[in-house]
C-alpha cells in the first residue's frame, strides 16, 4: 500500500467536502445521541454516580492516549506506508493494550485507595476493557482516515452509539448507578471495534517487524507523548477535583464540560478532525495549506462564538429544563467553561497543521507548560470551589494560544494570525446576539413557560447574531461561499 498526495487538485477537493459532509454527520449523530443520552443518565444517576464513572476512568483515559494516538496519526502522515507496517502497528497495540488491561484489572484497589473510596475498586476494574477494545480499532481506522473515506467511521460511530446508549439507559432504569455509564462506554467501544475490524479493507496477518515499527516512531512517538500529556491535562481537574471537592463535585464538573464536549464535536469536530489528514497532503504546497486554515477557522469562529456564549446566556433556564432541579449548582459552571470554546475555535485547527507539517513536538511542549500552569491555578482555586476551579481551567487554556500560533507560524510557513483578522467583528455581532438574548429573556421570563422562552430566545439570538454577521462580515462570508460553491462542483483549484 503506497499513497501520496493528490496530483489532481480538483479530486482532492472533493474528497475534502466529502470528508467533511461524513464527520459532520459522524459528529452530529454522535454527539446528537451521546447527548440525549447524557440527559437521561444524568437525571437518572444523579452527581456522584457520574462523578464516579468519571473518576475510574481517568487512568485508562491516558493509557489508551498513550498507545493509540501516536501510531495513528504515524500511519495516516506517512507518505510511503506498506501493509507490513499496519500489521506490525496492530499486532503492537494488541500487545501492550492487553498488558494495561490486566495490570488496571488488579490495581483497582490501589486506585480505590487513591481517591479514599473503596466502593470505586470493581467498577476500576471493568473500566480497564477500554484499554484493549480502544487499541483493536485503532488501524482500521487509521486506513479509514488516510483514505478520506469517512463514510465508514460515521457509521460505525452510529452502531456504537446506539447500542452503547441502549444498555447504559436500561441499567439505569434498573437502578444501577455508576455501573450504568461504565457498561455505555465498553458496549460502545466493543461495537466500534468489531465493525471496523469486520468492514475495513486492510485485514492483519501474522506478521510483525520491529524495523517497520521503527519507521513510525519519528512521527509517533512524539505524537503520542504529545496526545497522551494533553489527554493528562484533560484529566488533571478530574484528579484534583475528585481529591480535594469530592466524586459529587466531579459529576457536576463532568456535566459542566459535557455542553463544551457537544458543542466542540457537533459545530467544531468535522473541521478539527480532517485538518490533519488534509493539511498531511497538501504540506509540501505553503499557498494551498493557508487557505485552507484560514477558511476553517473563519468557519469554526463564524460558528462556534455565537453558540459557545449563546448556551452561556440560556444555560440558567435550560438546565433546570432539561436535567431538573437537582442539576442547579452546575449552571455557573457550565457558564464559564463556555468561554474555553472559544479558544477552541482556533486552537484545534492549527493543531492540526502543525501535526501534518511533522512538528508535533510543538505541542507537547506547550502541554507541558500547560500542565505547570494549570496545576498552580487548579490547587490555588480549588479552596474557593468548583467555578473557581473552571475559571482557572478557561485561563491556562487563553494565555498559551498567541506564542502557540506564533511558533506553528515559524515553523510552518502558514499564516497563523491571518483568520483573526475578522475576530473583531464576529466578537461585534456576538455582543449584540448576547445583549438581544438577554433583554429578551428579562421581558419574558415571567410570562413564558421555560421551553417557550429558552426556544425563543435561541430564535432571537440567531436571527440577530446572522443579521450582524451578513452586514459586518459580507466579504468573509462571500468568499467562504464562493470556495465552497466551486469544491463541491470540482471547478477550483485551490483547497
Amino acid at each position: 500500500m503506497t499513497v501520496t498526495t493528490d496530483a489532481n487538485p480538483s479530486s482532492l477537493a472533493r474528497k475534502i467536502v466529502h470528508g467533511v459532509l461524513w464527520t459532520s454527520l459522524e459528529a452530529w449523530g454522535q454527539q446528537v445521541a451521546l447527548f440525549a443520552i447524557f440527559i437521561v443518565l444524568a437525571r437518572l444517576v444523579g452527581p456522584e454516580s457520574l462523578g464516579q464513572a468519571l473518576i475510574v476512568l481517568i487512568l485508562p483515559s491516558i493509557v489508551t492516549t498513550a498507545l493509540v494516538k501516536g501510531l495513528s496519526d504515524a500511519l495516516v502522515q506517512r507518505v510511503q506506508l506498506e501493509p507490513a507496517h499496519l500489521d506490525s502497528a496492530f499486532w503492537l497495540l494488541v500487545c501492550f493494550g492487553s498488558l494495561f488491561t490486566v495490570v488496571f484489572w488488579f490495581l483497582g484497589d490501589t486506585i480505590a485507595a487513591a481517591f479514599s473510596r473503596s466502593d470505586l475498586a470493581e467498577p476500576a476494574r471493568w473500566a480497564s476493557l477500554q484499554i484493549i477494545l480502544t487499541c483493536l480499532m485503532i488501524v482500521p481506522a487509521a486506513c479509514i482516515r488516510r483514505d478520506l473515506a469517512f463514510r465508514k467511521l460515521a457509521i460505525r460511530t452510529f452502531y456504537g452509539t446506539l447500542l452503547g446508549g441502549s444498555v447504559g439507559c436500561a441499567l439505569a432504569l434498573a437502578h444501577y448507578g455508576v455501573w450504568s455509564l461504565l457498561a455505555m462506554q465498553i458496549v460502545r467501544s466493543a461495537v466500534e471495534a468489531t465493525y471496523l475490524l469486520a468492514t475495513s479493507k486492510w485485514r492483519p496477518r501474522l506478521e510483525f517487524s520491529l524495523a517497520k515499527c521503527r519507521d513510525l516512531v519519528p512521527v509517533a512517538a512524539p505524537s503520542s507523548f504529545v496526545a497522551t500529556w494533553s489527554n493528562f491535562n484533560d484529566e488533571l481537574p478530574k484528579m484534583i477535583v475528585g481529591a480535594l471537592l469530592g466524586a459529587t463535585q466531579v459529576g457536576i464538573y463532568g456535566l459542566a464540560r459535557r455542553p463544551l464536549e457537544f458543542l466542540s464535536s457537533v459545530l467544531l469536530g468535522p473541521i478539527s478532525l480532517i485538518t490533519m489528514p488534509v493539511v498531511a497532503r497538501l504540506q509540501t504546497d505553503p499557498e494551498r495549506t493557508t487557505i485552507y486554515y484560514v477558511n476553517a477557522v473563519r468557519i469554526t469562529s463564524l460558528i462556534g462564538f455565537p453558540a459557545f456564549t449563546g448556551l452561556a446566556a440560556i444555560a440558567p433556564d435550560l438546565v433546570p429544563l432539561l436535567l431538573g432541579e437537582s442539576w442547579r449548582d452546575s449552571i455557573s459552571a457550565i457558564q464559564i467553561v463556555m468561554l474555553l470554546g472559544l479558544v477552541r475555535t482556533v486552537d484545534g485547527v492549527a493543531g492540526g497543521v502543525a501535526v501534518a507539517h511533522g512538528y508535533s513536538a510543538i505541542i507537547l511542549y506547550f502541554s507541558l507548560a500547560y500542565s505547570v500552569i494549570a496545576t498552580a491555578l487548579l490547587v490555588a482555586a480549588s479552596p474557593f470551589g468548583l467555578e473557581a476551579t473552571m475559571l482557572a481551567i478557561v485561563v491556562a487554556n487563553a494565555v498559551l494560544l498567541p506564542p502557540f500560533l506564533l511558533v506553528v507560524r515559524q515553523r510552518t510557513g502558514v499564516a497563523m494570525f491571518l483568520p483573526l483578522i475578522c475576530f473583531p467583528r464576529i466578537i461585534a455581532a456576538t455582543a449584540a446576539m448576547i445583549i438581544a438574548v438577554l433583554s429578551w429573556q428579562m421581558t419574558w421570563r415571567a410570562a413564558l413557560p421555560a421551553s417557550l422562552l429558552v426556544a425563543t430566545a435561541a430564535g432571537v439570538g440567531l436571527v440577530t447574531y446572522t443579521a450582524i454577521a451578513l452586514l459586518l462580515l459580507r466579504k468573509e462570508l462571500g468568499e467562504l461561499r464562493s470556495r465552497l460553491l466551486a469544491r463541491s462542483s470540482g471547478k477550483g483549484d485551490r483547497v
